[in-house]
């Protein structure tokens, strides 16, 4: 419900007050109904009348947004995003969460990634985007070689065979 107190503009000396029962609207633009109430009703008469109103599309606020960890070696999209989407009543804004390169493979180590939510309410939402912390875990691998082994933490390891006398070549990468 809209209210204001103001002089008539076709009226300059009628003082009253404008009504428009506004409802809850979708965004977009709709025709409302407006009523004008003279003060002095004894000599003026009520008067109806028209008005457009636009509605934008309002951009949910974001909460809490937070991700699972992933192993290294996994893209963003094996991690799951968890938030909260409000609208400025703080009615909760149903939606999908995703990443926004959801095929990036991060290095070991904690990293910013950009999220974004997608509301179902498309008609009426904006999609709204954030930054959340991925904890990519480093993946170990044990190696044996014959008698030798050595277990992969990260780190670049050599390969040497000291007992043998003849030309050996090779050659290991472990990824």
């Amino acid at each position: 419900f809209f209210s204001s107190r103001r002089r008539h503009t076709r009226y300059p000396l009628v003082t009253g007050v404008q009504t428009c029962a506004l409802p809850i609207l979708p965004a977009g633009t709709s025709s409302q109904g407006v009523t004008f109430m003279p003060d002095d009703s004894t000599n003026y008469n009520y008067a109806f009348t028209s008005a457009y109103v636009t509605v934008k599309k309002a951009t949910p606020l974001l909460s809490g947004v937070s991700a699972t960890s992933i192993t290294q070696g996994q893209t963003l999209s094996n991690s799951i995003i968890s938030g909260t989407a409000r609208n400025s009543s703080g009615m909760t804004v149903f939606g999908d969460w995703a990443f926004q390169n959801p095929g990036n493979i991060p290095s070991a180590g904690t990293s910013s990634q950009g999220v974004v939510f997608n509301p179902t309410d498309a008609s009426n939402y904006n999609t709204a985007t954030t930054s959340v912390n991925v904890t990519v875990t480093a993946q170990s691998a044990a190696v044996a070689l014959g008698n030798l082994s050595q277990t992969y933490d990260g780190t670049a390891k050599s390969v040497r065979d000291r007992k043998s006398t003849r030309l050996l070549q090779s050659r290991v990468d472990i990824s």
